[in-house]
């Protein structure tokens, strides 16, 4: 394995990202630090990023949550997937995904409450800039922006909340 080059640190790594996020005119809200699973919450224009590193992983994600807290709304979301209607699944699933982006359902109670938009990253990897990092933060965004603005013409009454500042317990929520 002749191409294979050495890894940056952890500690590499959080620096070079605080670096290019400064150098971005990005603030960071809040660090977390739980020994193996790091991350920083940032604020993008009107959205609130976690950049997360999984315990123990070499690469990191960039993920917007977003909440859909009108009861109405969770209803007549719920309805369109209870329903089938899988044109509308789609242009659901259009909406909050790309070729470089991913996104997941977030469910509560056996019910879908919101989504989630993330983008893997690689800052471990010698390859990996500032252009790289913008990329990914501007698609991330983008995408949010854009699933947000389908999601109202679905249900018209709808109250969303992005992911609060102050993190779950495991900074995207899983255990």
């Amino acid at each position: 394995m002749e191409n294979v080059t050495e890894k940056r640190t952890v500690k590499e790594v959080k620096e070079l990202l605080k670096v290019f996020l400064s150098d971005l005119g990005i603030e960071i809200v809040q660090e977390v630090d739980r020994g193996t699973e790091w991350g920083f919450w940032i604020r993008f224009g009107s959205f609130p990023l976690i950049i997360q590193n999984p315990p123990n992983a070499s690469y990191t994600i960039i993920a917007l949550h977003l909440s859909v807290t009108s009861e109405q709304a969770v209803k007549r979301l719920n309805e369109i997937y209870d329903t089938g209607d899988t044109h509308t699944v789609f242009e659901l699933t259009r909406a909050f995904s790309t070729p470089i982006t991913g996104f997941s359902r977030i469910i509560a109670r056996g019910r879908v409450t919101g989504y989630a938009v993330t983008k893997y990253i690689f800052p471990y990897h010698a390859g990996f800039s500032i252009e790289d990092f913008d990329v990914a933060l501007q698609a991330v965004v983008s995408v949010g922006a854009l699933g947000v603005s389908y999601l109202k013409t679905l249900v018209s009454e709808v109250d969303l909340e992005h992911c609060p500042i102050t993190p779950p317990p495991s900074l995207l929520g899983g255990k």
